[in-house]
């Protein structure tokens, strides 16, 4: 039994060493993500530009506008004065996306050889940064007055006892659309790890693929109309790969690669407006490979 043990261990180690003999790979270059989606969706600001009546005591004469009685909208002759104020919603929504370009590296070591078949682990290590979303919006206006109970107004300043209805008469205004209501930007960083074969076609050309679990850490920044925010996420995701790699001398070589990327998407929030950012997609990598 012990000698079935021994001869197998032996042959394992024989497969090992006549398929490689440079059984480590590191590799570097630059990395392309083909889409990084960016999605907002809520009200990035509301207000007035004047407070509310009640917590006024005088009325300057610019807060008093002369405007058409509602009992008789249809006469010009028949005028009457409020103080107005306006508000401001801005609504967001929408998605825009982003394909930046970054830099990764890999490195992997042979465990297991047969033939031109040599099975091993892979590390990797990517970055990319200042990936950036913008959302445009749509201002909604509306106006609301509020009626003064009795007349004439003295122009400056209006005093009790003539003070404004409590209950106002809203008119909506014009929408106007807004260039960028919302911002999202991000970095993101992945460490992945899992199994890789390869397949050495002859001696300096080279076909592998692996498959990886990846731990990813998103640093987002959001800005909604005049508020921001920033969020650190923790991300799962898988990858799966697959690469040439020419081999120029016995050691050096050049890589391509191309593989796809599935990561959880990271959600933040800021008053009442959500940001989603999805990071999956295809990433193209190429650059120089070192056998050792």
């Amino acid at each position: 039994m012990m000698k079935k043990i021994w001869l197998m261990a032996a042959g394992m180690a024989s497969l090992a060493a006549l398929a490689d003999a440079n059984p480590w790979q590191i590799s570097a270059g630059p990395a392309w993500r083909s889409r990084v989606k960016g999605s907002v969706s809520g009200t990035t600001q509301s207000g007035y530009d004047k407070p509310d009546p009640s917590t006024k005591t005088s009325f300057g004469a610019g807060d008093v506008e002369v405007v058409q009685d509602p009992d008789y909208p249809t006469d010009p002759a028949m005028q009457k004065y409020a103080y107005t104020r306006t508000q401001s919603t801005t609504v967001t929504g929408g998605s825009d996306t982003d394909s930046p370009l970054g830099f990764k590296a890999a490195l992997s070591r042979d465990v297991f050889a047969a033939g031109h078949f040599t099975f091993g682990l892979a590390a990797t290590f990517a970055a990319y940064w200042k990936m950036e979303a913008e959302i445009s919006g749509l201002t909604l206006r509306r106006k609301d007055l509020y009626y003064f109970s009795g007349g004439p107004i003295p122009p400056d300043p209006v005093t009790p006892p003539f003070l404004p209805e409590p209950i106002p008469v809203s008119e909506t205004l014009p929408s106007e659309a807004v260039g960028v209501a919302a911002r999202l930007r991000s970095d993101l960083y992945q460490v992945g790890l899992g199994p890789q074969a390869s397949w050495r076609a002859c001696g300096w050309l080279e076909a592998y693929g692996r498959i990886q679990a990846l731990c990813n850490i998103a640093s987002l920044d959001f800005d909604a109309g005049a508020a921001s925010a920033s969020d650190t996420k923790c991300l799962f995701g898988v990858s799966g790969t697959v690469g040439l790699a020419a081999f120029l001398t016995e050691n050096i070589g050049l890589f391509a690669e191309v593989g796809y990327e599935w990561i959880d998407k990271a959600d933040t929030g800021l008053g009442q407006t959500d940001a989603e950012l999805d990071f999956s997609s295809f990433v193209v990598s190429a650059g120089v490979v070192y056998s050792f």
